[in-house]
């Protein structure tokens, strides 16, 4: 099929520039014919003395007439629908036309022709001289129709000449016949340079089209690509969400040391897909814009110290010498961010070198201060170097081992950077390692307050005695991990897998729910957002939210961060779920268990 349309396309074109080349006549027939009575009249008063004046003002009268009919006939008839189903047709009428007007002018040689009278004969050589040569820029669109006006009308003049073989017929005769030459030359060019010029118009017209259609498959199928792996991680998140508050539910209950350590295990392998899961929502919320930079001024010793303590045991598991230079420097960024991407660079240098050392350093510039990790791994292939910042993309990991997560890293710093105004640089050579940077405004002083190293919360589940919280979630499975977990801290739990089944039971509740933990996509028409607003109306009162959701799609997570609500993603940790639940508890109106 792909052969068939190939074989077509040209023939499309062709038929195009024959359209073009009928049109191209629309500016000249009217002028041309115009032209043509004028001199015809100009000719037939100035031998209005000949004997044949009569035959001369009736050929006038005939041209002049044939003048006025085929402009009329071409604009009324054929210019309106001019299409490729009648271009063909329409150049044939513009031929047998000029043949036509040929003809006659060929005629008033003859008429106008008087043997011996030199004079009269130059007037005559200069009028067809003139109207064969105005007919070359007129008529070259169409070589037929040029030929078939300037032959007749170039001939005629070394024809009578020689028939009455005058003084000067064989000069005539030449001199005509390099105009024929010079002139047809001159019409071939002309209209191989006019017909290419269409042709590679239309030719153009074509492949934009072609790489329109390309741009939109390609667009279409980035399109289709996002969607499936927004549903794939949707559907993937909610068994990955049940079993995390499973976990979390187990925890509390008493094990064998070794059942107690498999449930490590099997929680450090949830920690690790809950990285994976917190890349593609990371990326997420950077493309949909709904992350500013919140600039401050830190001593850049926070990030180093945090750095060192955090990766050094790794480093040293892997044999790696972990160097940290100290730095006194001051700088104003976003702490989070530039925290983010500094970790970042530590890791993928833990992570590609196999022997040696990692150094992270900063050195002080004319932008500001360079923070610049440098590593003696692998390095990266000029080729590479350009790729590392696509997303999905890793050097050395074609076969996608799991242990180097999901290649999102580089592309999610990359835009970090760009929400903080600045850029990464990256230096590498194959064999030799890598440099990976970044430069920040340096600060003189440190205005915001010192942050302290993230530590895992303390859960402390007496403060949640009692709390009346009603959970809504489609899931049967995410509805029984929660109860357990919730109720496991003292909470008093209420759960329905929609709005209205919990509105239902709540009926015969002789209180409201403290707080509403809501998924956000639902069975139905209604979302997590509608039913709170319906629980919220009912008991008329401002109920403490939680939003939970699975979407991490740009526009999803755009317009969650749109309705004021806190939202948290899944898959989510027992200890995440703990410090919102008590959050937004704590900041509520105070509740009936807190009152006793």
């Amino acid at each position: 099929m792909n052969s068939s349309a190939t074989a077509k396309e040209p023939d499309d074109i062709e038929l195009k520039v024959l359209v073009d080349q009928a049109k191209a006549f629309d500016s000249s027939l009217v002028v041309g014919r115009l032209g043509s009575s004028a001199v015809a009249l100009l000719v037939a008063w100035l031998f209005r003395d000949s004997g044949q004046h009569a035959y001369i003002w009736l050929w006038f009268g005939t041209l002049v007439v044939f003048n006025i009919i085929s402009p009329y006939y071409w604009f009324a008839q054929g210019r309106a629908n001019l299409d490729v189903s009648n271009a063909q047709w329409r150049l044939r009428a513009i031929t047998v036309s000029s043949l036509i007007s040929g003809l006659l002018w060929v005629a008033g040689v003859f008429l106008l022709w008087i043997p011996g009278n030199f004079e009269a004969q130059m007037l005559v050589i200069f009028t067809i001289f003139g109207v064969a040569s105005v007919s070359l820029p007129a008529l070259n669109a169409h070589l037929p129709a040029f030929y078939c006006f300037f032959l007749p009308c170039v001939s005629s003049v070394p024809l009578i000449s020689l028939w009455y073989y005058d003084k000067y017929s064989d000069t005539v005769a030449i001199a005509f016949a390099f105009i024929l030459l010079l002139n047809s030359l001159l019409a071939i060019k002309m209209h191989r340079s006019l017909v290419d010029s269409i042709r590679k118009h239309y030719v153009a017209v074509k492949l934009a089209k072609e790489l329109q259609k390309q741009k939109e498959i390609a667009e279409a199928a980035v399109h289709l690509k996002s969607r499936f792996l927004a549903a794939a991680s949707h559907d993937l998140r909610q068994p990955m969400h049940a079993m995390n508050l499973y976990l979390g539910g187990l925890a509390y209950a008493n094990l064998q040391p070794e059942a107690r350590a498999i449930l490590n295990n099997a929680r450090v392998c949830a920690d690790n897909m809950d990285k994976m899961f917190s890349a593609l929502l990371d990326l997420s919320q950077l493309d949909a814009s709904v992350i500013e930079a919140k600039f401050s001024n830190f001593p850049i010793a926070v990030i180093l110290n945090k750095i060192k303590v955090e990766f050094s045991n790794q480093a040293q598991a892997k044999g790696l010498i972990l160097r940290v230079a100290p730095c006194s420097a001051h700088v104003h960024a976003d702490l989070h961010l530039l925290e983010n991407i500094v970790r970042n660079f530590v890791s993928n240098a833990l992570r590609y070198t196999q022997c040696g050392k990692v150094l992270l350093g900063c050195r002080r510039c004319a932008a500001g201060l360079r923070i610049a990790v440098y590593d003696t791994g692998i390095g990266i292939d000029k080729e590479e170097q350009g790729k590392i910042f696509e997303e999905y993309y890793q050097v050395g990991n074609h076969q996608r081992a799991n242990a180097r997560g999901l290649g999102l890293g580089l592309a999610i710093v990359q835009r970090q950077a760009r929400i903080m105004g600045t850029a990464i640089t990256v230096v590498s050579e194959p064999g030799r390692g890598s440099m990976f940077s970044i430069t920040v405004q340096t600060s003189h002083e440190s205005i915001a307050e010192t942050p302290q190293a993230n530590q895992m919360p303390e859960l402390h589940t007496d403060s949640l005695h009692g709390v009346f919280i009603a959970i809504i979630d489609d899931e049967e499975l995410i509805l029984n991990a929660s109860s357990l977990l919730l109720s496991q801290w003292g909470c008093t739990v209420l759960t329905a897998n929609s709005g209205a089944v919990m509105l239902a039971q709540l009926a015969n509740v002789e209180r409201a729910p403290d707080l509403i933990i809501c998924d956000h996509r639902l069975h139905g028409t209604a979302t997590g957002m509608d039913v709170i607003c319906s629980l919220r109306h009912e008991f008329n009162r401002e109920i403490p939210a939680l939003l939970i959701t699975g979407d991490t799609s740009p526009d999803k997570v755009k317009l969650l961060m749109s309705t004021g609500l806190p939202v948290l993603h899944k898959p989510l940790q027992g200890h995440a779920l703990h410090a919102a639940v008590l959050k937004l508890v704590n900041a509520g109106p105070k509740s009936a268990h807190q009152e006793n």
